[in-house]
């Protein structure tokens, strides 16, 4: 070779001795050859929800383009990237659980673009099942302020997040959280009483996220206590016990205006608390309590009722 002039980055001519005149449209690249998919195999089941896809190098390539659909014509592109070495991990978000993907590589250079390679087709991991609740059960009453929310296991998960809500569609959270376990202990504050709750829970790994649990529904009350009615009551009244004098059972009737933090406390006649039989934030209502004073001696003890607006005391005889 004598001489050589190219015209552009492809194009261009080299002379020679005897007349020799070479041309060439693509700088003396060759295409490079179609590239042979690696991994995962072909038909794989049980793949993460973002695979890394691997392929043999083609010579001469410079490039190569990925493309992943949920059909092996392609008309349904999932995912497209061009890469610069052999593999590609699909982002999170792009794949589905349980659903048979399709995919494909081809090579580039200056000279141009491979055939596509075979088409493989691989599964995602089927998707976590819904959680089992288990306890409260279901329509359960009298549960307490901090209940321990329980349900089964679920094999995979890694995670798991529950809701509390005053209404069944959850539109108004009470309480949310995420737990490594399969129970939630309700902190103190989140639940106040005689209100129904409704919970629920889904489980969830790196694969992605459950359905949600069915919706079950758990009254709070505290022991021993009573709601009389619905209605909401005008003002603030503790009752005079009923029987009194009792022996040893007597019924202690207390009417709440508003959602308040209510005290009810039961004292001996020297004054001293012998029982707290409400300490916590209430909803307005009518509520009745049996004190049963069967481990008390006879005597004069006295009843009070505190809230942030009103306190009352009432004068109890037990005789036996």
């Amino acid at each position: 070779m004598n001489a050589i002039f190219f015209i552009s980055g492809l194009t261009g001519w080299a002379v020679g001795n005897n007349g020799t005149i070479l041309k060439t449209t693509n700088g003396s690249y060759s295409i490079p050859v179609t590239p042979v998919l690696v991994s995962p195999p072909n038909n794989s089941l049980d793949i993460s929800l973002t695979p890394t896809l691997t392929w043999n190098a083609s010579s001469g390539a410079t490039r190569y383009k990925v493309q992943i659909s949920t059909n092996p014509v392609f008309s349904n592109i999932i995912d497209s990237a061009t890469v610069l070495n052999t593999s590609y991990t699909i982002p999170s978000g792009k794949l589905l659980s349980a659903v048979t993907y399709f995919w494909r590589v081809n090579a580039s250079n200056n000279a141009g673009t491979s055939p596509w390679s075979e088409i493989w087709n691989f599964a995602t991991m089927t998707g976590l099942p819904a959680p089992v609740l288990l306890s409260p059960p279901n329509f359960a009453t009298n549960v307490s302020q901090t209940p321990l929310l329980d349900w089964q296991n679920v094999t995979g998960a890694t995670n798991y997040k529950v809701q509390i809500s005053t209404v069944s569609n959850f539109s108004v959270i009470t309480d949310s959280a995420t737990v490594t376990i399969s129970q939630y202990q309700v902190p103190p504050g989140k639940l106040l009483l005689n209100y129904t709750y409704f919970w629920r829970v889904n489980a969830s790994n790196l694969n992605g996220t459950s359905q949600w649990s069915e919706v079950w529904r758990f009254s709070v009350s505290p022991s021993g206590i009573s709601n009389l009615s619905t209605e909401i009551p005008g003002e603030f009244k503790l009752y005079q016990n009923y029987p009194n004098p009792f022996n040893p059972v007597t019924k202690i009737r207390f009417d709440v205006a508003n959602n308040s933090f209510v005290s009810l406390r039961i004292y001996n006649e020297l004054g001293k608390e012998i029982e707290t039989i409400i300490n916590n934030e209430i909803s307005a209502g009518v509520y009745e309590f049996t004190f049963d004073a069967s481990k008390y001696n006879s005597g004069v003890y006295f009843i009070r009722l505190f809230t942030n607006d009103y306190i009352e005391t009432k004068k109890m005889l037990m005789i036996k």
